[in-house]
């Protein structure tokens, strides 16, 4: 139902933006519905999801060097579902609306990452990702699994970091579900991105931005080198200085009054020529760009 209802204000949303009764606003900062961002302390029951509390169940803890926490609060605090298995000896799975996967049993120390598109059944040859964690989920005497946060994170396609003077665990997730899909009419490259960013042009390239950040999508007819030493010469002339290069990837900055601007270029080789993805952005951007961009394209982000 959920699921059903995030799709029809999707849809709402378009159709109402392209008529012209929503006007865009680029105010700095905006929040994402499809972004969640939850702060778990050690020893706390109190967590911060979107900035607003809500009560655990049971406090994180921490065992052997990793912090532990209660399944389904965990989970749910991320918009993720959690069915348990009875005839599949306790099976747990926690399911996101964008499809992915992770599963987790009592006792065992393997767990699995999936998607909705890959079979349920079995995880031979589906496509599954198995991981063997530190510590095996337990289900205590209050009858709630307790996993090692970071398998549940990582499963999730979430990011976590966590703070050892704090005992602070900060967990950010973008949910792809309901984003748009793009093909590159050269080479039939699919990629999805957010339908709340606003698109420029999706002829022969997909250009996309929102909140301080750009986002670009083409095929070149030259070899990644080519792309990445022609635009630094390029960029070198223009101001820019270099702040991390490798063959098929450069990221440069620039101070422009109070603030930094970035430039990452990233390539793969495909068909005679380059996927190139471009990224504008600056210091005032929000916090989630970087992120969403990265979503786009794994690994194009600083």
């Amino acid at each position: 139902m959920r699921r059903l209802l995030k799709k029809f204000f999707v849809f709402l949303f378009s159709i109402l933006m392209f008529s012209g009764y929503i006007i865009p606003v680029y105010a700095v900062g905006d929040p994402y519905e499809y972004c969640n961002k939850v702060v778990m302390t050690v020893g706390s029951k109190t967590a911060y999801v979107n900035g607003k509390p809500k009560v655990m169940k049971a406090a994180p803890y921490i065992e052997s060097g990793r912090v532990i926490v209660p399944l389904r609060d965990a989970a749910e605090f991320l918009d993720a579902s959690v069915t348990w298995d009875g005839f599949m000896n306790g099976r747990t799975d926690v399911e996101a609306e964008d499809g992915m996967i992770v599963e987790f049993q009592a006792g065992d120390k393997r767990c699995y990452y999936g998607n909705l598109s890959q079979r349920k059944d079995t995880h031979a040859n589906a496509g599954w990702v198995m991981q063997v964690m530190d510590k095996a989920p337990v289900i205590k005497k209050d009858n709630l699994m307790y996993v090692p946060i970071r398998y549940l994170v990582e499963g999730l396609g979430a990011s976590l970091s966590y703070d050892e003077k704090t005992k602070t665990v900060v967990i950010k997730r973008i949910d792809t579900y309901g984003w748009r899909e793009y093909t590159e009419v050269y080479t039939g490259t699919k990629i999805k991105y957010p339908y709340d960013w606003f698109v420029e042009s999706e002829a022969f390239s997909l250009d996309i931005y929102k909140n301080g950040t750009e986002f670009i999508f083409t095929y070149e007819d030259r070899y990644p080198i080519e792309v990445i030493s022609s635009n630094r010469r390029e960029l070198l002339r223009q101001g820019w200085k270099v702040y991390r290069e490798t063959s098929t990837k450069i990221t440069l900055t620039k101070k422009y009054y109070d603030q930094q601007l970035t430039k990452i270029i990233s390539t793969r080789k495909l068909k005679g020529g380059s996927l190139v993805y471009k990224v504008n952005t600056n210091s005032e951007a929000s916090e989630w760009n970087l992120l969403i961009i990265d979503k786009i394209i794994p690994g194009t982000g600083i």
